[in-house]
Protein backbone atom coordinates (compact mmCIF):
# COMPACT_ATOMS: atom_id res chain seq x y z
CA UNK A 1 0.00 0.00 0.00
CA UNK A 2 1.55 3.40 -1.08
CA UNK A 3 1.97 5.83 1.84
CA UNK A 4 2.24 9.60 1.78
CA UNK A 5 4.72 11.46 3.01
CA UNK A 6 3.90 14.05 5.59
CA UNK A 7 4.41 17.24 4.66
CA UNK A 8 6.61 19.35 6.62
CA UNK A 9 5.18 22.33 8.92
CA UNK A 10 5.84 25.88 7.38
CA UNK A 11 5.12 28.31 9.64
CA UNK A 12 6.63 30.90 6.84
CA UNK A 13 4.57 29.11 3.37
CA UNK A 14 1.54 29.17 5.87
CA UNK A 15 1.92 32.84 6.91
CA UNK A 16 2.45 33.62 2.78
CA UNK A 17 -0.26 31.73 2.63
CA UNK A 18 -2.53 33.80 4.90
CA UNK A 19 -1.48 36.95 3.09
CA UNK A 20 -1.71 35.91 -0.24
CA UNK A 21 -4.96 37.76 -1.18
CA UNK A 22 -3.82 40.81 0.53
CA UNK A 23 -0.05 40.92 -1.52
CA UNK A 24 -1.51 40.62 -4.27
CA UNK A 25 -4.39 43.18 -3.86
CA UNK A 26 -1.52 45.58 -2.98
CA UNK A 27 0.90 45.14 -6.11
CA UNK A 28 -2.41 45.33 -8.11
CA UNK A 29 -3.10 49.00 -6.12
CA UNK A 30 0.44 49.69 -6.72
CA UNK A 31 0.13 49.14 -10.18
CA UNK A 32 -2.88 51.14 -10.61
CA UNK A 33 -0.74 54.28 -9.73
CA UNK A 34 0.90 56.20 -12.25
CA UNK A 35 4.42 57.30 -10.91
CA UNK A 36 7.27 58.22 -13.51
CA UNK A 37 10.34 59.17 -12.06
CA UNK A 38 9.29 62.35 -9.80
CA UNK A 39 6.21 62.03 -9.36
CA UNK A 40 5.86 59.37 -7.06
CA UNK A 41 4.14 60.78 -4.59
CA UNK A 42 0.93 58.71 -4.37
CA UNK A 43 2.52 55.29 -4.33
CA UNK A 44 4.77 56.61 -1.79
CA UNK A 45 1.70 57.87 0.27
CA UNK A 46 0.11 54.49 -0.40
CA UNK A 47 3.05 52.30 0.66
CA UNK A 48 3.70 54.45 3.98
CA UNK A 49 -0.04 53.90 4.78
CA UNK A 50 -0.03 50.17 4.27
CA UNK A 51 2.95 50.07 6.80
CA UNK A 52 1.11 51.85 9.70
CA UNK A 53 -1.49 49.64 8.98
CA UNK A 54 0.43 46.45 9.12
CA UNK A 55 1.96 47.94 12.28
CA UNK A 56 5.68 48.86 11.55
CA UNK A 57 7.45 49.97 14.73
CA UNK A 58 8.43 53.04 12.37
CA UNK A 59 7.42 54.88 9.29
CA UNK A 60 9.85 57.35 8.09
CA UNK A 61 9.03 59.96 5.22
CA UNK A 62 12.04 62.23 4.18
CA UNK A 63 12.23 65.45 2.67
CA UNK A 64 12.76 63.60 -1.06
CA UNK A 65 9.93 61.56 -1.02
CA UNK A 66 11.30 58.20 -0.01
CA UNK A 67 9.31 56.33 2.55
CA UNK A 68 11.04 53.75 5.17
CA UNK A 69 10.04 51.52 7.30
CA UNK A 70 11.55 49.79 10.25
CA UNK A 71 10.88 46.84 12.30
CA UNK A 72 13.33 45.06 15.00
CA UNK A 73 15.74 46.68 17.32
CA UNK A 74 17.88 44.78 17.14
CA UNK A 75 22.53 44.54 16.12
CA UNK A 76 22.12 42.78 12.83
CA UNK A 77 20.63 45.15 10.14
CA UNK A 78 19.24 44.31 6.92
CA UNK A 79 17.83 46.74 4.47
CA UNK A 80 15.48 45.84 1.50
CA UNK A 81 15.33 48.19 -0.99
CA UNK A 82 12.76 48.72 -3.79
CA UNK A 83 12.15 51.83 -6.06
CA UNK A 84 8.54 53.18 -6.82
CA UNK A 85 9.43 55.04 -10.12
CA UNK A 86 8.52 53.48 -13.63
CA UNK A 87 9.28 54.37 -17.08
CA UNK A 88 6.60 55.92 -19.03
CA UNK A 89 3.73 54.52 -21.22
CA UNK A 90 4.09 55.91 -24.75
CA UNK A 91 2.29 53.05 -26.35
CA UNK A 92 -1.01 52.53 -24.74
CA UNK A 93 -3.08 51.49 -27.41
CA UNK A 94 -0.64 48.52 -28.15
CA UNK A 95 -1.05 46.82 -24.61
CA UNK A 96 -3.60 43.94 -24.55
CA UNK A 97 -4.51 44.77 -21.03
CA UNK A 98 -4.34 48.43 -19.63
CA UNK A 99 -0.93 49.41 -18.28
CA UNK A 100 -2.36 51.09 -15.12
CA UNK A 101 -5.52 48.54 -14.96
CA UNK A 102 -3.23 45.95 -12.23
CA UNK A 103 -5.55 43.26 -14.17
CA UNK A 104 -4.46 39.24 -13.35
CA UNK A 105 -4.58 37.30 -16.40
CA UNK A 106 -3.87 32.85 -16.39
CA UNK A 107 -1.23 33.59 -12.97
CA UNK A 108 0.45 37.23 -14.57
CA UNK A 109 -0.12 40.16 -13.13
CA UNK A 110 0.02 42.68 -16.09
CA UNK A 111 0.92 46.89 -16.21
CA UNK A 112 3.51 48.76 -15.55
CA UNK A 113 5.83 48.68 -13.35
CA UNK A 114 4.42 45.04 -12.54
CA UNK A 115 7.51 43.34 -12.52
CA UNK A 116 10.44 46.59 -12.50
CA UNK A 117 9.66 47.46 -9.48
CA UNK A 118 6.45 47.60 -7.61
CA UNK A 119 5.40 43.52 -7.60
CA UNK A 120 8.72 43.33 -5.57
CA UNK A 121 7.61 46.75 -3.16
CA UNK A 122 4.19 45.38 -2.09
CA UNK A 123 6.22 41.91 -1.26
CA UNK A 124 8.60 43.41 1.48
CA UNK A 125 6.34 45.70 2.72
CA UNK A 126 4.47 42.38 3.45
CA UNK A 127 7.67 41.02 5.17
CA UNK A 128 8.11 43.47 7.47
CA UNK A 129 4.85 42.85 8.69
CA UNK A 130 5.15 38.75 8.55
CA UNK A 131 8.49 39.01 10.18
CA UNK A 132 7.50 40.89 12.79
CA UNK A 133 4.82 38.48 13.80
CA UNK A 134 6.06 35.26 13.16
CA UNK A 135 9.51 36.54 15.76
CA UNK A 136 11.84 36.19 13.00
CA UNK A 137 13.36 39.46 13.67
CA UNK A 138 15.25 38.67 17.15
CA UNK A 139 18.59 40.63 17.33
CA UNK A 140 18.10 42.12 14.21
CA UNK A 141 16.47 45.29 12.73
CA UNK A 142 14.82 45.46 8.93
CA UNK A 143 14.44 48.22 7.09
CA UNK A 144 11.83 48.44 4.02
CA UNK A 145 13.40 51.10 1.82
CA UNK A 146 10.51 52.24 -1.19
CA UNK A 147 12.73 54.74 -3.10
CA UNK A 148 12.38 57.27 -5.70
CA UNK A 149 13.97 58.41 -8.77
CA UNK A 150 16.09 54.91 -9.35
CA UNK A 151 15.44 55.20 -13.21
CA UNK A 152 16.95 58.16 -14.13
CA UNK A 153 19.19 58.93 -10.61
CA UNK A 154 20.62 55.39 -9.30
CA UNK A 155 21.32 54.97 -5.91
CA UNK A 156 21.68 59.03 -5.61
CA UNK A 157 17.80 58.00 -3.25
CA UNK A 158 18.82 55.22 -1.15
CA UNK A 159 22.56 57.18 -0.76
CA UNK A 160 20.18 59.74 1.16
CA UNK A 161 18.41 57.67 3.36
CA UNK A 162 21.69 55.85 4.33
CA UNK A 163 23.24 59.68 4.95
CA UNK A 164 20.46 61.68 6.42
CA UNK A 165 19.25 58.82 8.70
CA UNK A 166 22.88 57.18 9.51
CA UNK A 167 21.99 53.94 8.82
CA UNK A 168 24.57 51.20 8.20
CA UNK A 169 23.10 48.46 7.51
CA UNK A 170 24.88 45.10 7.57
CA UNK A 171 23.18 43.43 4.81
CA UNK A 172 20.92 44.94 1.23
CA UNK A 173 19.10 42.96 -0.83
CA UNK A 174 17.52 45.34 -3.82
CA UNK A 175 14.21 43.22 -5.00
CA UNK A 176 14.81 43.91 -9.24
CA UNK A 177 13.71 41.34 -10.59
CA UNK A 178 15.84 38.38 -11.59
CA UNK A 179 13.57 35.83 -11.58
CA UNK A 180 14.25 34.42 -8.33
CA UNK A 181 18.01 33.89 -8.90
CA UNK A 182 20.88 35.82 -6.99
CA UNK A 183 22.60 39.13 -9.13
CA UNK A 184 26.02 39.09 -6.93
CA UNK A 185 27.42 42.50 -8.55
CA UNK A 186 26.95 44.17 -12.15
CA UNK A 187 28.84 46.84 -14.42
CA UNK A 188 29.46 50.70 -12.72
CA UNK A 189 28.59 53.26 -15.57
CA UNK A 190 29.20 57.17 -16.18
CA UNK A 191 27.76 59.72 -18.42
CA UNK A 192 31.14 61.91 -19.85
CA UNK A 193 30.52 65.09 -21.73
CA UNK A 194 33.35 66.25 -24.13
CA UNK A 195 33.27 69.90 -25.18
CA UNK A 196 35.77 70.69 -28.59
CA UNK A 197 35.92 74.93 -28.29
CA UNK A 198 35.85 76.69 -31.33
CA UNK A 199 35.39 79.93 -33.13
CA UNK A 200 31.93 81.55 -34.35
CA UNK A 201 31.44 82.96 -37.37
CA UNK A 202 28.90 84.18 -39.88
CA UNK A 203 27.76 81.07 -42.11
CA UNK A 204 28.65 83.00 -44.82
CA UNK A 205 32.54 83.96 -43.94
CA UNK A 206 33.43 80.39 -42.19
CA UNK A 207 37.03 80.64 -43.37
CA UNK A 208 37.02 83.44 -40.11
CA UNK A 209 36.19 81.10 -37.71
CA UNK A 210 37.21 77.36 -36.38
CA UNK A 211 34.60 75.25 -37.05
CA UNK A 212 34.81 72.57 -33.27
CA UNK A 213 32.34 69.98 -35.45
CA UNK A 214 34.91 69.21 -37.84
CA UNK A 215 37.60 69.20 -34.75
CA UNK A 216 35.14 66.74 -33.05
CA UNK A 217 35.28 64.45 -36.07
CA UNK A 218 38.87 63.59 -34.69
CA UNK A 219 37.70 62.97 -31.10
CA UNK A 220 34.33 60.53 -32.15
CA UNK A 221 37.19 58.59 -34.54
CA UNK A 222 38.81 57.58 -31.19
CA UNK A 223 35.97 57.12 -29.54
CA UNK A 224 35.19 54.62 -31.77
CA UNK A 225 38.90 52.91 -32.05
CA UNK A 226 38.12 52.74 -28.08
CA UNK A 227 35.03 51.26 -28.44
CA UNK A 228 35.89 48.52 -30.46
CA UNK A 229 39.29 47.89 -28.26
CA UNK A 230 36.67 47.52 -25.20
CA UNK A 231 34.66 45.19 -27.14
CA UNK A 232 37.33 42.76 -28.07
CA UNK A 233 38.16 41.93 -24.68
CA UNK A 234 37.64 38.11 -23.61
CA UNK A 235 36.83 38.54 -20.01
CA UNK A 236 34.06 41.17 -18.40
CA UNK A 237 33.88 43.69 -21.05
CA UNK A 238 33.11 47.27 -20.54
CA UNK A 239 31.67 49.40 -23.05
CA UNK A 240 31.36 53.31 -24.66
CA UNK A 241 28.88 54.61 -26.47
CA UNK A 242 28.06 58.00 -27.87
CA UNK A 243 24.42 58.65 -27.02
CA UNK A 244 24.21 62.62 -27.94
CA UNK A 245 25.64 65.16 -29.93
CA UNK A 246 25.06 68.93 -30.01
CA UNK A 247 26.60 72.16 -30.56
CA UNK A 248 26.36 75.87 -28.94
CA UNK A 249 25.65 78.23 -31.66
CA UNK A 250 24.23 81.60 -32.43
CA UNK A 251 21.77 80.51 -35.04
CA UNK A 252 21.30 77.98 -37.99
CA UNK A 253 23.22 80.76 -39.77
CA UNK A 254 26.44 81.13 -37.50
CA UNK A 255 29.27 78.73 -37.05
CA UNK A 256 28.63 76.89 -33.55
CA UNK A 257 31.01 78.50 -30.20
CA UNK A 258 31.55 74.91 -29.31
CA UNK A 259 30.27 70.92 -29.70
CA UNK A 260 29.85 68.29 -27.36
CA UNK A 261 29.28 64.86 -27.20
CA UNK A 262 27.81 62.96 -24.09
CA UNK A 263 29.32 59.10 -23.82
CA UNK A 264 27.62 56.34 -21.69
CA UNK A 265 30.44 54.16 -20.55
CA UNK A 266 30.13 50.94 -18.53
CA UNK A 267 32.83 49.76 -16.32
CA UNK A 268 33.79 46.49 -15.51
CA UNK A 269 34.87 45.16 -12.25
CA UNK A 270 38.87 46.09 -13.24
CA UNK A 271 37.72 49.43 -14.46
CA UNK A 272 37.42 52.88 -12.34
CA UNK A 273 37.51 56.57 -12.18
CA UNK A 274 41.46 56.18 -12.82
CA UNK A 275 40.47 54.23 -16.12
CA UNK A 276 38.37 56.88 -17.33
CA UNK A 277 40.82 59.58 -16.81
CA UNK A 278 43.41 58.18 -18.53
CA UNK A 279 40.90 57.19 -21.71
CA UNK A 280 39.88 60.45 -22.10
CA UNK A 281 42.68 62.40 -21.98
CA UNK A 282 43.89 60.08 -24.72
CA UNK A 283 40.90 60.89 -26.63
CA UNK A 284 40.85 64.70 -26.17
CA UNK A 285 45.10 65.07 -26.71
CA UNK A 286 45.82 67.95 -29.18
CA UNK A 287 42.34 69.08 -28.97
CA UNK A 288 41.07 72.37 -27.28
CA UNK A 289 38.33 70.87 -25.58
CA UNK A 290 37.96 69.12 -22.14
CA UNK A 291 36.03 66.10 -20.57
CA UNK A 292 33.45 66.01 -17.33
CA UNK A 293 31.54 63.43 -15.45
CA UNK A 294 28.19 64.79 -15.70
CA UNK A 295 25.94 65.97 -12.99
CA UNK A 296 22.30 65.22 -14.08
CA UNK A 297 20.00 67.73 -11.77
CA UNK A 298 16.61 66.77 -11.18
CA UNK A 299 13.71 67.33 -8.73
CA UNK A 300 11.62 64.75 -6.57
CA UNK A 301 8.17 64.81 -5.99
CA UNK A 302 8.40 67.05 -3.13
CA UNK A 303 9.84 69.50 -5.19
CA UNK A 304 13.78 69.01 -2.96
CA UNK A 305 16.62 69.45 -5.97
CA UNK A 306 18.41 66.62 -6.44
CA UNK A 307 22.09 66.14 -8.78
CA UNK A 308 23.32 62.80 -9.60
CA UNK A 309 27.15 62.62 -10.43
CA UNK A 310 26.53 59.98 -12.53
CA UNK A 311 29.89 57.92 -11.61
CA UNK A 312 29.08 54.89 -10.48
CA UNK A 313 31.82 52.03 -9.70
CA UNK A 314 31.19 48.34 -10.70
CA UNK A 315 31.06 46.24 -7.97
CA UNK A 316 30.79 42.15 -6.84
CA UNK A 317 30.46 40.21 -3.73
CA UNK A 318 32.23 37.15 -2.70
CA UNK A 319 30.32 33.69 -2.78
CA UNK A 320 31.90 32.95 0.13
CA UNK A 321 29.72 36.17 1.99
CA UNK A 322 27.13 35.51 4.37
CA UNK A 323 24.59 36.96 2.53
CA UNK A 324 25.12 35.33 -0.50
CA UNK A 325 25.35 31.73 1.24
CA UNK A 326 22.32 32.39 3.31
CA UNK A 327 20.13 33.52 0.24
CA UNK A 328 20.96 30.67 -1.46
CA UNK A 329 19.65 28.35 1.33
CA UNK A 330 16.68 30.18 1.44
CA UNK A 331 16.25 30.32 -2.52
CA UNK A 332 16.36 26.42 -1.77
CA UNK A 333 14.41 26.13 0.81
CA UNK A 334 11.56 27.41 -1.59
CA UNK A 335 11.95 26.39 -4.75
CA UNK A 336 13.88 23.29 -3.98
CA UNK A 337 17.10 23.87 -6.48
CA UNK A 338 19.84 25.84 -6.65
CA UNK A 339 19.41 29.14 -8.32
CA UNK A 340 22.14 30.59 -10.78
CA UNK A 341 24.46 33.35 -9.35
CA UNK A 342 24.94 35.78 -11.85
CA UNK A 343 25.92 39.18 -12.94
CA UNK A 344 22.52 41.26 -14.53
CA UNK A 345 22.99 43.52 -17.34
CA UNK A 346 21.50 45.98 -16.29
CA UNK A 347 21.96 48.95 -13.28
CA UNK A 348 20.74 49.25 -9.82
CA UNK A 349 20.71 50.93 -6.78
CA UNK A 350 23.40 48.50 -5.46
CA UNK A 351 25.57 50.40 -7.56
CA UNK A 352 25.62 52.86 -4.33
CA UNK A 353 25.02 50.51 -1.42
CA UNK A 354 27.71 48.26 -2.89
CA UNK A 355 30.01 49.98 -5.04
CA UNK A 356 29.97 53.60 -2.65
CA UNK A 357 29.15 52.09 0.26
CA UNK A 358 30.47 49.01 0.56
CA UNK A 359 28.04 47.41 2.33
CA UNK A 360 27.37 43.29 1.31
CA UNK A 361 24.51 43.61 -0.76
CA UNK A 362 22.50 41.19 -3.42
CA UNK A 363 19.91 41.59 -6.28
CA UNK A 364 17.02 39.38 -5.72
CA UNK A 365 13.78 39.52 -7.10
CA UNK A 366 10.61 37.76 -8.45
CA UNK A 367 10.08 38.00 -12.44
CA UNK A 368 12.04 38.46 -15.97
CA UNK A 369 13.81 41.69 -16.26
CA UNK A 370 14.10 41.43 -19.84
CA UNK A 371 9.51 42.69 -19.80
CA UNK A 372 10.14 45.94 -18.20
CA UNK A 373 10.31 48.72 -19.63
CA UNK A 374 8.11 47.15 -22.54
CA UNK A 375 4.38 46.69 -24.03
CA UNK A 376 2.44 44.33 -21.74
CA UNK A 377 5.07 44.38 -18.90
CA UNK A 378 4.10 41.43 -16.56
CA UNK A 379 5.11 39.68 -13.32
CA UNK A 380 4.18 36.31 -12.16
CA UNK A 381 2.23 35.75 -9.47
CA UNK A 382 3.33 33.02 -7.76
CA UNK A 383 7.08 34.71 -8.14
CA UNK A 384 5.92 37.19 -5.52
CA UNK A 385 4.73 34.89 -3.14
CA UNK A 386 7.74 32.73 -3.85
CA UNK A 387 9.95 36.14 -3.25
CA UNK A 388 7.88 36.75 -0.16
CA UNK A 389 9.04 33.20 0.99
CA UNK A 390 12.23 33.66 0.23
CA UNK A 391 12.70 37.01 1.78
CA UNK A 392 11.25 35.90 4.94
CA UNK A 393 13.92 32.80 4.96
CA UNK A 394 16.51 35.34 4.97
CA UNK A 395 15.49 37.21 7.48
CA UNK A 396 15.66 34.61 9.52
CA UNK A 397 18.67 32.86 8.52
CA UNK A 398 21.07 36.14 8.83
Amino acid sequence: MDRKIPKIPCVICDAVEQEKESIISFAQELVRIQSVTGAEGEVAKSVARKMRELNYDKVIEDSAGNVLGIVGSGETKILFDSHMDTVEVTDASAWTYPPFGGEIHEGRLYGRGAVDMKGSLAVTVYVGAVAKRLGLLDGKTLYISASTLEEDYDGEMVARVLREWEIRPDHVIIGEATDLNIGYGHRGRALIKITVNGRATHGSKPELGINPVYTLQHVIGRIEILANFLDSQTKEKGSVAITRIGCVTASDNSVPDSAYIILDRRLSIQENMDTIRAEMEEVCRGVDGAWEICDVPGVSWTGVPVTLHSYLPAWEISMEEKLVKKAREACRTVLGREVICFKPGYSTNAAVTAGIFHIPTIILGPGDMSVAHRTDEYCEVKALLQACEIYLHLCEKL
